[in-house]
């Protein structure tokens, strides 16, 4: 029978907390009676595993710390930015452990999660389209209503949400600080510029470089696609970038991937993504296409 320490290294892979998050140094029996005190703290059952129930509950006091981090003043542009960031993607993260499946049909099936998509593209919360109410895989293409959503926690302005966020095709142009119709440039670009970046479909996912005073963070946008969809066809929100392996751990909407429990879904995943391709992948493999950051004044 696997222990508690067992248990907590399979959960810590598939919801993405390591033993330093949770006042611990290892898997041992030290950071089960750690997860107990938690428990215990949150009013949970105390078991010691902090499997999907206790992460959740951890996201979300990390959440609102995080969030009262955004109101303080003395801040600089730069580390409030950062807070932003993981504020956006604890609340992705949030999303994602209340398991949204993509309802696959018009039934009475997936009441809950169909509410919950419907609020990400027609709610003020999310890119507030006047659209027709969701019902089934295929009304939306709700990938970018997902991000929306996460960054409106961080305080992402409606009118970029609604204006910006709704296609892969609307954040590229965003990113350059473009006319997102007739990508005329913004006159009025402002002294803290969003971050625009073009990754080269043709490196190896090893190869990938990215500045050592700026890499990729928690909440920067990514686009991904094949490599003839240009700016790419898909929108996820980053959760961490491993250099090593050169690839990106993702929270994603309307997408393909890992639910909390391990299983695998259509609807709110975490899955990851690479930088470029290997020898013998296929040009419609989607990988990374563009990275996209936010300004800071893009925050109401």
């Amino acid at each position: 029978m696997a222990t508690e320490i067992e248990f907590n290294q399979h959960y810590a892979t598939l919801l993405g907390w390591t033993p330093e998050q949770l006042n611990g140094t290892a898997f041992d029996d030290a950071l089960v009676q750690e997860i107990r005190g938690i428990q215990a703290d949150l009013g949970l059952e105390v078991d010691g595993i902090c499997g999907p129930m206790t992460y959740r509950a951890l996201v979300t006091t990390w959440l609102t710390v995080e969030r009262g981090l955004l109101t303080q003043a003395g801040e600089s542009l730069t580390d409030r930015l950062a807070v932003a960031g993981r504020v956006a993607v604890l609340e992705a993260k949030r999303l994602w452990l209340e398991y949204i499946v993509e309802p696959p049909d018009g039934s009475l099936s997936h009441q809950r999660s169909r509410a919950v998509i419907d609020g990400f593209i027609r709610g003020e919360d999310g890119l507030g389209w006047d659209a027709p109410a969701y019902q089934q895989d295929g009304d939306f293409a709700w990938c970018g209503a997902f991000v929306a959503r996460a960054w409106r926690v961080a305080g992402l302005r409606m009118d970029l949400r609604r204006t910006c966020f709704a296609t892969p095709d609307r954040l590229d142009a965003y990113g350059r600080h473009l006319d997102w119709k007739d990508r005329t440039p913004d006159p009025k670009v402002s002294i803290a510029p969003r971050r625009w970046l073009q990754l080269d479909q043709h490196a190896s996912p090893r190869d990938a470089m990215f500045s050592t005073e700026d890499p990729p963070r928690e909440g920067d946008v990514l686009l991904v696609g094949g490599t003839k969809s240009a700016h790419g066809s898909h929108v996820c929100l980053v959760e961490s970038y491993d250099l090593s392996a050169g690839t990106f751990t993702t929270l994603e909407g309307h997408a393909t991937g890992t639910a909390p429990t391990g299983r695998r879904i259509d609807g709110v995943v975490r899955t990851r993504r690479p930088v470029g391709l290997s020898a013998d992948a296929p040009p419609t493999t989607y990988h990374a296409r563009r990275l996209i950051r936010p300004s800071l004044l893009d925050l109401g």
